[in-house]
């Protein structure tokens, strides 16, 4: 459960903190012993694996309400934060005189090359959103959102976007002249269109990288580094954009209802 505090100064005002962590951690420890067939190829192999993943989520909200007669108005305004992390680690090793030690002492291996490999990551977004809905006679609504995202993923020039998007509602079983239809008892109209974001790409993308490798060098290997990729400060959001428009229909004391819509 996500812990969270929520306080009403005034009967119409709602205000809402709450914050979340999300963690996985997996550690991998593997021994392969010469009395297997992988084992007894590689004299005994060791492998020690860890991965650490954490989602932190901080969000603020504040929703007003009122009605006033025919007219029920709902605001929404809010504020988020989102940081995930990442660390992984893998070592290895083979060609072990005993299979005593298991994967406790990979330094006893006599292979040549024993494997080691490490990788951490971060990325960050922020948020600020806002919704209002206005309802008429419980007859006709608008609802109109409003977001901007920003992700520490893009490049300098495009982290964040603006996501609009707006949907009216017409309640016609409402009206007085389906009031009493014995036929139609729920008949609702609605439409909307928005646009969404994706950011659903590895972190560091729109930075430009390096790469180290080794080579042989008169007899001794060497270290050496050469640009992988190059910046790119104007990656930026995915955006899709979505129509809808259909209706609900309930008939018969809503014994039979089809839900209709066309995206």
């Amino acid at each position: 459960a996500t812990p969270f505090v929520e306080i009403k100064p005034i009967n119409e005002l709602t205000l809402k903190a709450s914050f979340g962590i999300d963690r996985n951690y997996q550690r991998r420890e593997v021994y392969m012993p010469k009395t297997t067939l992988y084992g007894e190829k590689a004299d005994g192999r060791a492998d020690i694996g860890q991965y650490d993943r954490s989602d932190y989520l901080l969000e603020l909200t504040a929703n007003y309400a009122k009605r006033l007669g025919d007219h029920n108005l709902n605001a929404l305004v809010g504020y988020s934060f989102q940081r995930f992390t990442s660390k992984y680690l893998n070592a290895g090793n083979q060609g072990f005189l005993t299979d005593a030690f298991l994967f406790n002492n990979l330094g006893a291996g006599t292979y040549e090359k024993p494997w080691v490999g490490s990788s951490a990551s971060k990325s960050e977004m922020a948020s600020f959103f806002g919704r209002v809905n206005y309802t008429y006679k419980d007859r006709y609504s608008a609802t109109v959102t409003g977001r901007i995202d920003g992700s520490s993923k893009f490049g300098d020039n495009n982290k964040y976007a603006f996501f609009p998007s707006a949907g009216l509602a017409w309640n016609v079983s409402q009206e007085d002249f389906l009031k009493d239809s014995n036929l139609i008892s729920n008949l609702k109209l609605h439409t909307s269109y928005g646009l969404t974001g994706n950011s659903e790409i590895d972190p560091y993308k729109s930075l430009g990288k390096i790469k180290s490798e080794t080579l042989l060098l008169n007899g001794t290997r060497a270290p050496y580094s050469y640009m992988e990729t190059m910046p790119n400060p104007d990656l930026k959001w995915e955006k899709t954009g979505q129509f809808d428009v259909g209706f609900n229909l309930g008939l018969f004391h809503n014994r039979l209802n089809f839900d209709v819509s066309y995206y």
